[in-house]
């Protein structure tokens, strides 16, 4: 039972992360201040379970592994920036396209770093789960050169997103979970908070409706998500980790249907098929684990 807390977390935390965007639907609010409220109040609830580690690995913690630690929680922050510059900027389906190479990125990165081989499933997985992407995306997709700027952003946030999962790698090989995470949370709402009075954006111009949406993003997309997703990449590859969450557009239009009464067209439905497909490869050639399990 012990060896399948890794596999449920993560199927967890894929599934948390893939109901992101139909919370964020829901908020009512600038996209900056979605990303600070999401962080701080990630970090305030981990702080009183890890408040003691804190303590005391702060005080022992080296300079160069805090900037590390620093450099994945702003990182981690900036990939929400690009993202929603993104969508401002371009077709939501250009944005999600675009954003979708970060697996190739993480896998790469984690390839020429750590010298991990990714499995026949996880390649498999990743091709699939880009074509099913473009697939998603066919019949809203611009080529139009009024979108670049919108597709580069998102390109940039995958690249964020994929260096924020190689930091978190190296990272957890050596400090535990409970430790890393809120620093991170709150390395992101500081930097978040900063580009809040730098733009003079407000901070409470909300209501309940989005009150609830946002702490439903702490709790489920943030810490269920993301602290889950860190928290396995000490038992997973990169490659592993990044392509699982490919899975998110399936489980979000499928929430999405329901929700806001999004349609399924032949060509999304194919493309979340061809997802799928890549999961399963993934799953029947799996990765080399490692033995047994550690915070």
């Amino acid at each position: 039972m012990t060896r399948m807390i890794p596999y449920i977390l993560l199927t967890f935390s894929v599934l948390a992360l893939s109901q992101a965007g139909n919370l964020v639907k829901l908020c009512e609010t600038n996209p900056i201040s979605i990303a600070f409220y999401r962080l701080f109040f990630a970090f305030l609830i981990l702080l009183p379970f890890s408040y003691r580690l804190l303590w005391k690995n702060l005080a022992i913690i080296k300079r160069k592994d805090l900037f590390v630690i620093i450099l994945m929680g702003m990182t981690f922050a900036l990939h929400f920036f690009a993202w929603f510059i993104a969508v401002k900027a371009t077709k939501v389906a250009n944005a999600a396209m675009c954003f979708s190479f970060y697996p190739v990125f993480s896998s790469l990165g984690a390839f020429f770093l750590f010298k991990e081989r990714p499995s026949l499933g996880t390649l498999i997985a990743i091709i699939s789960g880009i074509l099913g992407l473009i697939l998603v995306g066919l019949d809203d997709v611009s080529f139009s050169s009024s979108y670049l700027f919108g597709d580069l952003m998102a390109v940039v946030g995958g690249l964020c997103f994929a260096i924020y999962f190689i930091i978190g790698k190296s990272l957890r090989n050596r400090f535990d979970n409970l430790f890393l995470m809120p620093l991170v949370f709150l390395t992101g709402s500081v930097l978040s908070c900063v580009v809040m009075f730098t733009f003079d954006l407000p901070f409470f111009d909300f209501g309940i409706k989005t009150a609830l949406a946002l702490m439903s993003l702490v709790l489920f997309p943030t810490l269920l998500g993301h602290a889950s997703l860190i928290y396995v990449l000490k038992r997973f590859k990169v490659s592993l980790v990044s392509t699982a969450t490919l899975a998110e557009p399936v489980l979000a239009g499928i929430v999405a249907f329901f929700l806001f009464g999004e349609r399924l067209t032949t060509a999304t439905i194919a493309g979340y098929f061809l997802i799928a497909l890549g999961l399963l490869c993934m799953i029947y050639f799996p990765e080399k684990a490692k033995k047994g399990i550690s915070s």
